[in-house]
């Protein structure tokens, strides 16, 4: 069955052709990430290109760029930039994490001030049937570890990666990173945390304590989403 269109206050995001499509999840996180000043962020397994989009319409100095495996989704995901305000900020290019991103996207700014990701995989979660979403979810061209090492070679010394991850899927090891901040995300006060927004920076290039955020509810009982959530998308969503 296709899938509608998800449309925001700035920007319209299709979704007919992709893997995973748009979440209130990825949303929050999206409105989440702090970019400070920098002035270069990639997307890694773009998606949509939704935090692309979220992220050129909160920083205007930001140019932006998407790394997505699947070529479909690639594809509607840089039509999705095109058809935005932010186009001129914008690159998406289909590809894999592990390939040399300088061959593969050699006018792209090598080193990035911020790298983010939603993985599109879930480690240690049930095998899903679709063949597409268990690509997604299960990293058929990758893992976990893969991302974080090839995460740290595309980055500034001082710049900060973002990643969501379900709690099963948080690593003991980080792979040369270190966690900077992390914020527990929770459907509402009856259920526990399913999701960590989590802040890395380099190891040995920051405080080697991690920040403790606060538990975010996401509705005060379910289908009703609470204030903190509105206050956090109202500058996105239609409704709010």
């Amino acid at each position: 069955m296709p899938r509608k269109p998800f449309a925001f206050k700035q920007f319209r995001i299709e979704q007919n052709e992709v893997t995973l499509p748009v979440t209130t999840d990825a949303c929050l996180f999206g409105a989440w990430i702090d970019l400070n000043q920098a002035a270069s962020v990639l997307d890694l397994g773009t998606g949509t290109g939704l935090l692309l989009l979220m992220l050129a319409q909160r920083y205007p100095q930001l140019k932006g760029y998407g790394l997505e495996l699947d070529p479909n989704t690639a594809l509607q995901a840089a039509a999705n930039a095109a058809s935005s305000p932010f186009q001129d900020r914008l690159q998406i290019t289909q590809g894999n994490w592990n390939q040399d991103l300088s061959q593969l996207a050699p006018t792209w700014p090598l080193p990035f001030d911020t790298i983010v990701c939603n993985p599109p995989f879930f480690e240690n979660h049930q095998e899903n049937p679709d063949p597409l979403k268990r690509q997604a979810r299960h990293a058929a061209e990758g893992s976990l570890k893969q991302l974080l090492q090839s995460a740290a070679k595309l980055i500034k010394p001082q710049g900060r990666m973002w990643l969501l991850l379900p709690p099963s899927a948080v690593p003991n090891h980080w792979e040369g990173w270190q966690p900077i901040s992390q914020r527990a995300l929770a459907p509402h006060p009856q259920k526990e945390p399913h999701l960590y927004v989590l802040e890395l920076g380099l190891a040995g290039e920051h405080s080697a304590e991690a920040l403790l955020l606060d538990t975010h509810f996401t509705y005060e009982s379910p289908g009703c989403y609470s204030p903190e959530t509105k206050a956090l998308l109202k500058e996105f969503y239609l409704a709010f």
